[in-house]
């Protein structure tokens, strides 16, 4: 293990939780008294930082082409971007007027009373299901299709480059990555065996923003607690918690977004507007540079900063031209996170939201790919038909379709109370105009939600965890039913809650105890056995170039566990080599070592191809089912070591 790269990870952490500290303060001189909110909010100055402290010297190695992003550099890079950020709590902290009034929640019911074991059941079983979830973890190595395939390849790919570079021409090494942050800085040090609960402190920060979003809507403080057992409860949350997913990270930055919009209505001064209009900026740069989805969602935040003096009314005179103003402050806190992104797109393809192209007229104006192609759309029909699978499955069409993962989906608690809330809150407004900024908040979230639904139907096309901020927007409304339920009947309510998280933790607890299960009972904890690796992947030399012609969920395990190896996806060839044909001259022109194939086999390579085989376990494999795995070592012409470069 590297020292100084361990020693820049410490400093890291305890620079997030300085940011904490001073995230805190900023908000407590802005006016947000209420303890959830204040906790949740300050941490966007920690991420925002961090992600600033690795933008600013990708930027640098962007526009020099040399490899400067380090551990080491950024962690000195965040305490300077810390110490910014203390010059301006401390300004901001001087200048608060003392005359301003505390913002309060609105005032909700009293809760009726009921004995402790009623409301303290649901955070005994969510918590419950966490500990079995974080065992498992701690027992295995980092799991997910998407991070085996390109979110961790591709940390790993920034420590071996010191570049956030792209791949032009292939559309997964080409997104926007800050969700993966965390992931390149433990896999510098390397500590591989922590990446699977890179996510949690995720979970936690969207506890704190779900109770927060809920008590704005006047529900009372065991109700938001529900809340807050709900979304944690949804398997989407609960799986992205400790897998190598983006999504997660995504949604909890976009929901600070909307909680400091929420506290810019509720204070009366206006610097104190200003500053958490800047926070919730920051956020919004945060998730909108985590994926490309958030183009979209941020969109819908847009359009909130513009109708914020809607939600409190003020006088029309003094607010002529604030949502301009409001607009712009809004936009350039977001660049701060997010343009380098867009810098990096425009620099290496002449497009700044590559790899999506832009057509107008079907005619293309900026290179690159059309989404869609990717996920075929069905027809409506068929769409509304299948949403009956939703509480227990998310299904991605493509083709016939296939289900896309049992660990997408709702969950039974989110499906009972959430609903029902939306249909009721709906109701209520058709009947109705909102009255006062809880009412407005209401209707907020309300357009929100059924904008999430009308995007899951489209653009989207039906992948659950694209909308997840705005599923989870949903759940405030499901803790404002709830409250209701409780003020009249509060034993069979919190029963109800129970019997629901009970059903969900059943099933979703199985997948993990079950595999922690195997790996006690087959005795091997190593990572050749998790992955099933060949052999002889752990002994090549350090720097190995590796072609993988296998399945792309084997590009993360062929790093090594020092992550000392070269893989180099079949997508990423064909790029390379203008449609990936495997030639001799093409295997030397890019200084390949060895490529790695699974059944069925390449039919039709070249007679005359360089590969010797030095891996084969079609006879030796542990099922007959299992694909056979071949590696092949292509034989250098020269006795000289070939000089090897980053893909």
């Amino acid at each position: 293990m590297n020292a100084l790269a361990s020693l820049a990870l410490l400093v890291t952490l305890a620079g997030w939780c300085i940011g904490w500290r001073l995230g805190e303060r900023w908000c407590r001189a802005c006016g947000v008294y209420e303890r959830f909110s204040r906790w949740a909010l300050a941490c966007i100055v920690p991420c925002a930082s961090l992600v600033a402290a690795v933008h600013a010297p990708a930027t640098v190695a962007l526009l020099t082409r040399r490899g400067v992003v380090t551990i080491e550099v950024v962690a000195c890079v965040f305490m300077m971007m810390l110490a910014i950020a203390h010059r301006l709590t401390r300004s901001a902290a001087g200048r608060a007027a003392a005359s301003s009034e505390p913002s309060r929640h609105p005032a909700s019911p009293p809760e009726p009373p009921v004995a402790p074991r009623w409301y303290r059941t649901p955070w005994l079983i969510v918590l419950g299901l966490y500990l079995v979830f974080v065992v498992e973890a701690l027992t295995r190595y980092p799991t997910g299709y998407d991070g085996m395939y390109y979110h961790l390849p591709l940390a790993v790919r920034w420590m071996q480059t010191g570049m956030l570079g792209m791949q032009n021409g292939e559309i997964y090494y080409s997104l926007p990555e800050n969700g993966i942050l965390w992931s390149f800085l433990l896999v510098s040090v390397p500590l591989e065996r922590l990446l699977p609960l890179v996510n949690v402190p995720n979970a936690v920060i969207l506890a704190a923003a779900v109770y927060a979003l809920t008590r704005v809507l006047g529900a009372g403080r065991r109700a938001a607690g529900a809340a807050v057992c709900m979304a944690l409860s949804v398997p989407v949350v609960l799986f992205q918690s400790f897998a190598a997913y983006v999504d997660l990270y995504g949604a909890v930055a976009w929901l600070l977004a909307l909680l400091a919009l929420t506290w810019h209505t509720r204070v009366t001064h206006v610097r104190q507007r200003r500053d958490l209009l800047i926070l919730a900026g920051l956020s919004a740069g945060v998730a909108l540079g985590s994926k490309s989805t958030y183009l979209a969602l941020v969109g819908l935040l847009l359009l909130l900063v513009l109708a914020l003096d809607w939600i409190r009314p003020r006088d029309r005179a003094a607010i002529r031209g604030r949502p301009v103003r409001n607009a712009m402050i809004f936009g350039l806190a977001s660049l701060a996170c997010s343009g380098f992104w867009f810098l990096r797109g425009t620099v290496e393809a002449g497009n700044p939201i590559y790899p999506f192209g832009v057509s107008v007229a079907g005619r293309q104006v900026l290179p690159g790919f059309n989404a869609l192609d990717h996920c075929p759309a069905r027809p409506l029909g068929r769409k509304i038909a299948r949403w009956w699978a939703y509480p227990w499955e998310e299904t991605k069409y493509s083709g016939t379709g296939y289900p896309y993962s049992v660990n997408n989906a709702l969950g039974a608690a989110y499906t009972t109370f959430v609903p029902a809330a939306v249909l009721a809150v709906a109701l209520a407004f058709l009947r109705r105009r909102p009255r006062d900024p809880a009412e407005r908040w209401t209707l907020v979230y309300l357009l929100f939600t059924l904008a999430g639904i009308v995007l899951l139907l489209t653009l989207f096309t039906e992948i659950l965890r694209y909308v997840l901020p705005l599923v989870l927007l949903a759940v405030p409304l499901g803790g404002m039913l709830f409250d209701r339920l409780v003020q009249r009947s509060p034993r069979p309510a919190w029963a109800l809650l129970s019997i629901t998280l009970v059903i969900t933790a059943t099933i979703a607890a199985y997948k993990p105890a079950a595999s922690m299960a195997s790996r006690w009972r087959h005795g091997d904890w190593s990572r050749d056995w998790f992955y099933q690796i060949p052999p002889p992947v752990g002994n090549f030399d350090p720097g190995s170039r590796i072609v993988n012609l296998a399945p792309p969920e084997l590009t993360y395990p062929l790093l090594g566990a020092d992550f000392r190896n070269v893989v180099i996806p079949k997508p990423v060839w064909d790029t390379l080599d203008n449609g990936g044909a495997v030639t001799a001259a093409a295997l030397l022109a890019h200084n390949i070592d060895y490529v790695v194939v699974q059944e069925p086999f390449p039919p039709d390579w070249p007679a005359d191809l360089p590969l010797e085989l030095i891996y084969d376990d079609s006879t030796t494999r542990p099922l007959p089912t299992t694909p056979a795995t071949r590696i092949y070592r292509v034989a250098a012409r020269t006795g000289e070591h070939m000089a090897r470069s980053g893909p």
